[in-house]
């Protein structure tokens, strides 16, 4: 079964809304095993702010076994992390930048197969922040959290914000999944 590590995005943002009401689903906890970089506090908080019922876990380290229908939640902060909806502080744009970085490490390290990103603010991480996943790769500060492939650029909406149509920068469509490929060394 395949192993996917679900980076939480900022914990003051939209990213982990939408990955909790995804794996409340249990269809969808039994296509993957599902491994979420996040804190119990910060998951519970979420839950109970959104009225997201039951989500199963489990506490465990990077590609351990789940029990099925169980996703793993791994702890990347080992720190209390406060939660305050909708505004960008360094606190919690570290915490995205953590998340992503015990990610991706997991990645690297094969313990997992697949990384989706949560959203994140480039302009929330704190600007003193040595961002460790990206250097590995080779990858441009530019390049957070993710950039289209063969170099493309950021995403960008084509027409509109509205429509769901994105491009690259170079006008190219936009069809990567946003994952980071250790192996190839790019995205």
């Amino acid at each position: 079964m395949m192993r996917i590590a679900i980076s939480c995005g900022d914990p003051n943002g939209i990213g982990l809304e939408v990955v909790l009401k995804t794996l409340a689903h249990a269809e969808v906890r039994s296509m993957a095993q599902f491994y979420l970089f996040c804190s119990p506090q910060v998951m519970a908080y979420h839950r109970k702010s959104l009225q997201v019922g039951d989500i199963p876990y489990t506490q465990v380290a990077p590609g351990d076994p789940l029990p099925s229908g169980r996703i793993g939640l791994i702890d990347p902060w080992n720190r209390e992390v406060q939660v305050d909806f909708g505004q960008l502080t360094d606190e919690s744009g570290q915490a995205a930048l953590d998340s992503l970085a015990a990610a991706c490490d997991a990645v690297e390290a094969g313990q997992v197969d697949a990384l989706v990103t949560a959203p994140l603010s480039k302009a929330n991480i704190p600007p003193s922040s040595e961002a460790p996943f990206y250097r590995p790769y080779g990858l441009p500060r530019s390049a957070l959290p993710c950039q289209a492939p063969n170099g493309y650029g950021r995403r960008r909406h084509a027409r509109g914000p509205r429509d769901g149509a994105h491009s690259t920068e170079r006008g190219g469509p936009c069809s990567h999944p946003g994952a980071i490929d250790p192996k190839a060394g790019r995205l």
